[in-house]
């Protein structure tokens, strides 16, 4: 019986792997000195696959690994079970308190309206409890590079904004664009992805949406360093 002819790459997670490239991860395999993270580290130094501020791009390389286990091209190692963890209680002083009463930002209010960009521990826990209880999908979490903001006006909390990485294939944003599928994959790194906007329930001011949006078109900068 002829063998079925293997074609010469496969693309998982943006990424093109050639057939001698998925021997090598089959010899680490082999090794069974790797768990799956320090595989998908070890896949990303030894291919060069880093995104454009230079890091591994782990995350991606172990959503690729997994789809390679389930097309049973490789055989990943056996996940390790993590000891249970006990929750982390929120210290209570990092919570947003609830407004006493309906927050209308005047026009000079407005105009002096500011992102922050989520980085300490007390800004993570007021963003989380804006979104787990105003937003109708929740917190939730988000894949890849991922930023945050919360929108302030003086000392008041009037906004939530979360963005991450963009979908690989979204065909009304394709069609829009109109790039060819090479010059996709060659820029899809310059798109984010709008996951969270939220304005909480008690901020009832017109245009704030529309001065967020206009913030964020201005607002340039490299993300901060994971937490």
């Amino acid at each position: 019986m002829s063998q079925p002819i293997t074609p010469s790459h496969r693309r998982f997670s943006g990424r093109d792997f050639t057939e001698q490239e998925l021997e090598s991860i089959r010899d680490w395999i082999s090794e069974k000195t790797l768990c799956r993270e320090q595989l998908a580290r070890r896949v990303c130094q030894e291919f060069g696959w880093i995104n454009p501020a230079g890091k591994l791009k782990t995350m991606s390389c172990k959503v690729a690994l997994l789809r390679m286990h389930r097309a049973e091209l490789i055989t990943l190692p056996e996940l390790k079970r993590p000891a249970p963890q006990r929750r982390k209680k929120t210290d209570a002083g990092m919570l947003l308190p609830l407004p006493q009463s309906l927050i209308t930002l005047s026009a000079e209010q407005l105009r002096h309206v500011r992102l922050d960009v989520v980085q300490t521990r007390a800004d993570r826990a007021i963003y989380h409890q804006l979104l787990q209880a105003h937003h109708y999908l929740g917190a939730g979490s988000m894949a890849g590079a991922q930023l945050r903001y919360l929108a302030r006006s003086g000392g008041e909390v009037v906004g939530a904004l979360g963005f991450g990485a963009s979908a690989w294939l979204v065909a009304g944003r394709d069609r829009f664009i109109g790039w060819s599928d090479s010059s996709r994959r060659a820029h899809l790194h310059l798109v984010v992805n709008n996951n969270r906007f939220l304005i909480p329930p008690w901020v009832q001011t017109r245009n704030l949406a529309s001065r967020l949006l206009s913030l964020l078109s201005r607002r340039i900068e490299p993300p901060p360093s994971p937490a």
